[in-house]
């Protein structure tokens, strides 16, 4: 007996991204964008071009589960700070804090009423030299 595709019980990308999006727009203390790139390493290299201090939102890919219909999705939200003189104080103390922001708005949030729960899955300082500070902040949003 045939079952409805996974599409019938799983959150479109687009509604994640929005979800993830409106979630970061409760701190108006970055600018937030949306990386619509198909590889991470390619929105690394945008991030110079960002307006600072930003969050940036990238979805890096899916594994889908058939019993029961699952999907577990994994999104990184970089943040980024402007490097300072005292780079190993103040640049990664700046972005330090907008990645816990990124964790506070985002762990445990509930998208799309009950389907879809975002969890912070790890974190992983980014060296840009003396450019600026990045923290990439990877969540795992799993639908039920």
């Amino acid at each position: 007996m045939p079952t409805a595709p996974v599409t019938a019980h799983v959150q479109s990308n687009s509604a994640l991204f929005d979800a993830i999006y409106t979630a970061l727009s409760a701190y108006s203390s970055w600018y937030i964008y949306k990386f619509g790139g198909t590889s991470i390493s390619h929105m690394f290299d945008m991030l110079p071009a960002v307006k600072l201090p930003a969050a940036v939102i990238a979805f890096e890919g899916s594994e889908y589960y058939k019993h029961p219909h699952r999907r577990r999705a994994k999104f990184h939200v970089v943040v980024v700070a402007q490097e300072t003189q005292d780079f190993y104080t103040k640049g990664l103390l700046q972005v330090s804090t907008l990645a816990f922001k990124a964790i506070e708005l985002l762990d445990q949030q509930v998208f799309g009423g009950t389907r879809a729960v975002c969890t912070v899955e790890e974190d992983n300082a980014l060296d840009f030299g003396a450019t600026f500070a990045a923290i990439d902040v990877v969540f795992e949003i799993t639908d039920h």
